[in-house]
């Protein structure tokens, strides 16, 4: 777990407070960033109210490793079909 302090510009001050907050990569090897998803209500977040709504890192290099390694291994474990 982790606490992260954001300063908004003042310009984005319309920020529905039942928005999320997660941790995105920009790209494949990108750098990660926080990422805002308004939501619907009709509320908006004042100075100092805390975000309720988050979503984990996913760590896309992770993502990739398990999938190929889960083809590597239904690869292994399916029957190659040998020519007549």
């Amino acid at each position: 777990k982790a606490r992260v302090v954001l300063r908004i510009d003042s310009s984005y001050d319309r920020i529905p407070d039942d928005s999320d907050a997660a941790i995105l990569t920009s790209g494949l090897l990108g750098g990660q960033y926080v990422g805002l998803s308004p939501g619907g209500s009709e509320t908006f977040f004042a100075d100092g109210d805390r975000i309720d709504f988050t979503q984990s890192a996913i760590v896309l290099e992770s993502l990739i490793s398990k999938f190929l390694f889960s083809r590597a291994e239904e690869a292994a474990t399916t029957p190659q079909e040998t020519p007549n």
